[in-house]
């Protein structure tokens, strides 16, 4: 009690220095409940009318724990069985694999809209330090070099896109539209607070050339305070050099001083009407100037405010979708962990699957963040010292990996259990084949059924393994905890639909609803670029699992590990063929055997 009244008086103490109007009204709140112990007590006196000592049962001490009866292990009772898999539509499933790998190989896209990374780390490093060199610039060891790819599609790449269409887009891509390209940022963790604002920004474009200096100073830091005229004749010759252009040919927009305690910095826009192929917009270039020595330009296209306007209010409704559908996947995912943790104590649990799969997660986890730090490091903050940011995100790496992994761990010990209680009649090949084919059919016509949708922004490579550690080892191991994940995921929402379906005479109608909602939310997760194809797509998918549900997932639920492969090493073989960066198709190609090995291992265990 006393810790309690302790606590209030000093989170209270705010409120009672107060002076706002009214606040009388919350501090007497504080103060009456914060004595309800004592009302309790003067209650009890009021309707007893006497002062009596409380009864030995109400204390602390006379409490003991309910004896609690051993319960025998639940033996949950098998399902009806459903019986094999139609043995015409196991010579049907292959040829409609086939044809399904046709429509992917038709309808899959396999020249990239920007040119891919020719490229490495060291070559990007090289290239900063002869940008460096070039400048007189010499830094000391206090100086930490930290790199990555950067992937800068943005508003201006949507709006030439759906604008102009690739035509457009090829054409501007690389001057007006920002390529890939390896960024190397050079900053200080340790020293004065104010200095260390002071930073090097090199962009080094795909096939390796400078693309970009920045040069960014302290505000504090001593300077010019030019005029117009005289910043002007400093940034004409910059945009001629480093442009290749005119200014003459080029219309001013705007210039723009901003007055420092101690210089004057300008920022000067042209928009350059040459060869633009749009209607709307402008290709623009802007240069900014600090003081009379720094100075740094871009190119870029300007949107229409109207335009502007209406994407940011239909993302913001992209961006409502996926925090449902998010919520929603983790609200299954926690509701199913639940479920596996109070049969785990019943004992109808497989803790050899929970262990397995928990292990192999969490390994490929944090290789794969470890290999891809230098993506982490150069987002740090030079306002706080490197080591308590190291230490707090390999903390999060840990974490964070480990908790995910626990979930889908959980998830797949119970639906192990399940399957190992109600059985397979299928034999290992004819799972394999049946899966892998449905894996090709799904993948055919879900790419089919993307293509058809209106595409509302540029789809680039995959980048994401380009600027890690050891670039072939992350892109072999990235598409092995989706596998997982998402053949967990099928497989438990398959389960609960079929032991649903045949318990309960409501539940028969479920399956296309339950099949429709888990498409939805899938693919409405990672944020739908247009709400009606979102629909459309999730709809489309929703039916096409159904259908594999009906006719044989609920059968032979090996068969989920193969199908997800197939469609994952498809995907996986499409990056690799764009050859994005240097180790994309060697990485695929190792990805692609890792995942249809998981796959046939895994399906054999099921079928076991």
């Amino acid at each position: 009690m006393l810790h309690f009244a302790f606590d209030v008086v000093w989170f209270a103490l705010p409120v009672f220095v107060s002076q706002a109007e009214g606040v009388w009204i919350d501090r007497l709140l504080i103060i009456g409940l914060t004595l309800v112990p004592l009302w309790v007590v003067l209650l009890t006196r009021f309707r007893t009318g006497l002062w009596a000592d409380s009864s030995s049962s109400l204390r602390n001490s006379d409490w003991r724990p309910a004896k609690l009866e051993r319960r025998e292990s639940e033996t949950p009772e098998k399902l009806e069985d459903l019986g094999q898999v139609n043995p015409l539509l196991r010579w049907i499933i292959p040829v409609l694999g086939l044809v399904g790998i046709v429509v992917w190989l038709l309808s899959s896209e396999f020249a990239p809209l920007v040119p891919p990374i020719e490229i490495g780390r060291a070559e990007a490093l090289a290239t900063a330090e002869r940008a460096f060199s070039e400048r007189g610039i010499e830094l000391s060891s206090e100086w930490s070099t930290l790199s990555t790819v950067e992937v800068p599609i943005n508003q201006n790449d949507r709006f030439v896109f759906r604008e102009g269409g690739k035509e457009a887009y090829a054409q501007l891509m690389g001057t007006y539209l920002g390529p890939p390209y390896w960024i190397i940022r050079s900053t200080r963790f340790e020293g004065d607070l104010v200095e260390r604002a002071e930073e090097y920004e090199v962009q080094v474009a795909p096939d390796g050339h400078l693309m970009r200096f920045t040069h960014q100073l302290p505000e504090s830091r001593e300077g010019a305070s030019l005029s117009e005229e005289e910043a002007r004749e400093l940034v004409e010759p910059f945009i001629e050099k480093n442009f290749g252009l005119q200014v003459s040919e080029l219309k001013f927009i705007s210039s723009e001083p901003r007055q420092l305690p101690n210089r004057k910095d300008w920022v000067f826009t042209f928009a350059d009407q040459a060869d633009y192929p749009l209607e709307e917009g402008e290709a623009r270039i802007s240069v900014g100037l600090s003081g009379a020595t720094d100075l740094d330009g871009f190119r870029y296209v300007h949107v229409p405010e109207e335009w502007g306007r209406a994407e940011r209010n239909r993302r913001t409704v992209s961006r409502i979708i996926a925090i449902v559908c998010s919520i929603l996947l983790a609200f299954i995912m926690v509701a199913g962990a639940i479920a596996a943790v109070i049969r785990w104590s019943r004992h109808a649990f497989s803790t050899r699957a929970f262990f397995i799969t928990l292990g192999v997660l969490f390994g490929i986890g944090v290789i794969l963040r470890l290999n891809q730090l230098p993506s982490v490091l150069i987002r740090f903050s030079n306002a706080q010292p490197y080591n308590l940011q190291l230490a707090i995100a390999l903390i999060g790496v840990v974490m964070g990996t480990l908790f995910l992994a626990s979930t889908i761990a959980l998830l797949s010990g119970m639906v192990h259990e399940w399957i190992g209680r109600n059985g397979n009649r299928s034999t290992p090949s004819q799972s394999a084949v049946i899966g892998l084919s449905l894996g090709a059919l799904f993948a055919g016509l879900m790419t089919l059924n993307h293509r058809m949708e209106v595409q509302m922004t540029p789809e680039w490579p995959d980048l994401s393994s380009a600027a890690a550690v050891i670039p072939i080892l992350a892109t072999a191991l990235s598409p092995l905890s989706g596998v997982i994940f998402q053949s967990v995921v099928l497989m438990l929402t398959v389960l609960a639909v079929r032991n649903l379906a045949l318990r309960k005479p409501w539940a028969k109608y479920l399956p296309i609803p339950a099949f429709l909602l888990l498409a939805l939310v899938v693919s409405g997760s990672g944020g739908p670029d247009d709400v009606v194809s979102w629909i459309i797509g999730g709809t489309v998918s929703g039916l096409i699992l159904y259908g594999a549900y009906h006719w044989i997932l609920r059968r032979d639920i090996s068969v989920v590990p193969p199908l997800i492969g197939m469609m994952v090493t498809l995907s996986t073989l499409q990056q690799a063929i764009l050859q994005a960066y240097p180790e994309a198709l060697v990485g695929g190609i190792f990805a692609a055997f890792l995942i249809l090995a998981l796959s046939i291992v895994w399906m054999r265990r099921l079928s076991g």
